[in-house]
């Protein structure tokens, strides 16, 4: 946790978990820093005017000075969340809470593993849909293949040389071209000393997604 306190570094910590948290629905986000840091971020939400992907913008000091008092309780309920319409949105949100209610939590800064950690997870299932909408079948079989072990180059080119024969739209491709995506979304790596290619804890993770998600390893190349 920050051993600095007050609204300066509170509201410096607003910024960096909008900055991290991009891709999750900007009123999840507010709600759940609002939670954790209850009693600092309450006394900035009325100052918001805007919250998304580029930032916060605040009304300035003095005309937040020109406004009537009235306390943090009733500044936070004006701020209230819209209401979710969509039904399979609404009830995600049910789910969450009551998944958020069963647990025992001791402070503060347990909540903030908590949420933080739920938020990554469903990051990263994310980051492995969008891997699946453009992963050729024959790549995630040669994923399988190594999660068995690891394979040598030399093997790999001949395990290549049949998948081009079975894939015409490959017959331009090197070994390299084929295996690019896979590096590039972290699912394979290439053990220089051994001189053989591995699967990585993502392409692990990847594979774990495809069984959980029923989805089929026959795409077309």
């Amino acid at each position: 946790m920050v051993a600095e306190s007050g609204p300066a570094v509170w509201f410096q910590l607003v910024e960096v978990f909008a900055d991290v948290l991009k891709a999750v629905a900007w009123p999840f986000v507010v709600f759940f820093v609002a939670l954790i840091f209850s009693k600092d971020v309450k006394a900035l939400l009325p100052r918001i005017n805007k919250l998304g992907p580029s930032g916060v913008e605040l009304e300035s000091l003095n005309k937040q000075k020109s406004l009537p008092k009235v306390s943090s309780e009733e500044n936070f309920a004006k701020r209230e969340l819209d209401e979710i319409r969509d039904p399979v949105a609404k009830r995600f949100e049910e789910e969450n809470f009551r998944a958020l209610n069963s647990l025992e939590i001791d402070d503060q800064f347990d909540l903030e593993k908590i949420l933080v950690r739920s938020l990554t997870l469903q990051q990263l299932q994310k980051h492995l849909a969008i891997i699946y909408a453009n992963i050729f079948g024959s790549q995630i079989r040669a994923l399988k293949e190594l999660n068995i072990a690891p394979i040598s180059r030399a093997k790999a080119a001949t395990m290549y040389s049949e998948v081009k024969e079975e894939e015409p739209a490959l017959k331009d491709w090197d070994l390299d071209e084929y295996l690019n995506y896979l590096f590039a979304w972290d699912l394979i790596e290439f053990d220089e000393e051994h001189g053989e290619f591995r699967i990585t804890e993502t392409g692990k993770s990847f594979l774990h997604f495809l069984v959980l998600s029923g989805l089929s390893e026959n795409r077309v190349n």
